[in-house]
């Protein structure tokens, strides 16, 4: 069990480091938050596969039992527990009803995401059906399919298609459209980073300059300011407005005017 978790774990490390390579090469679409959020979690995961590894007994956390007896009623003896001669580690002798009843971390890479990508990367249940059974002779069980499928969108290997019942795909979602907010924070760290205000507007696709003051203006307001602003009780070109009329004290005449 614990080597399934390990190489689960694994797994899910690799699938955030493509997502980040993925998210640091596409042109002109580079999300800072984006890119934040997968490091954190490929840090996150590294941490828990260090500590799953520092369990393994192959590396004596865990060290092997022993049982002790007394002897000659003043020395304690260790004995080992006899060897077991059951060999699990080969696959080559299973039948394929076995097989199949076996986690994916065992059996290897799922047939299924390969036939999801042969078909363009999206595929219909009934596709998957027969793309498994031509590329490995498999007829599967229509359930038995969709909870495999289930299984691969936990671990972040293939998707559903919102508002497409019974379809999948092998591109990972796209991310919800950024609130002027979040596009302000990535203005600010921009900033930080010496970019001028000109590439800026040509990286989020402004078309004047003007814009990304405004966001500065946006990004840089009271935390009262902008915590209205996410509850929805003020818009983000009210809250630039306020800053730029009240400056420090826009939190104060915001309230005011809603007294």
């Amino acid at each position: 069990m614990l080597y399934e978790h390990i190489a689960l774990v694994k797994s899910q490390i690799d699938y955030y480091r493509q997502q980040l390579d993925r998210e640091r090469r596409a042109p002109g679409s580079f999300r800072p938050s984006v890119v934040a959020l997968y490091e954190r979690l490929t840090q996150r995961h590294q941490g828990l596969l260090e500590f799953l590894e520092g369990l393994s007994p192959q590396k004596g956390s865990l060290p092997q039992p022993q049982i002790a007896i007394e002897h000659n009623l003043n020395e304690t003896v260790a004995m080992e527990p006899p060897a077991t001669t059951l060999e699990i580690n080969g696959d080559t002798d299973l039948p394929a009803e076995l097989l199949q009843q076996l986690s994916d971390q065992r059996r290897g890479a799922d047939p299924v995401v390969d036939v999801v990508a042969a078909c363009g990367g999206t595929a219909t249940l009934d596709e998957i059906l027969i793309g498994l059974y031509r590329k490995t002779g498999e007829v599967a069980k229509r359930n038995i399919l969709a909870n495999r499928l289930y299984r691969l969108s936990k671990q972040g290997k293939i998707w559903t298609v919102p508002h497409r019942k019974g379809v999948y795909t092998t591109n990972p979602p796209a991310a919800p459209p950024k609130t002027m907010l979040e596009t302000a924070e990535d203005v600010r760290r921009y900033l930080a980073m010496g970019w001028s205000r000109e590439k800026i507007a040509n990286q989020l696709g402004y078309k004047s300059v003007g814009s990304i003051s405004n966001l500065e203006v946006l990004a840089s307001s009271p935390s009262a300011i902008q915590r209205a602003v996410r509850a929805g009780e003020l818009s983000a070109s009210e809250a630039i407005t306020l800053v730029r009329n009240h400056g420090d004290q826009a939190a104060s005449a915001w309230q005011s005017q809603n007294s």
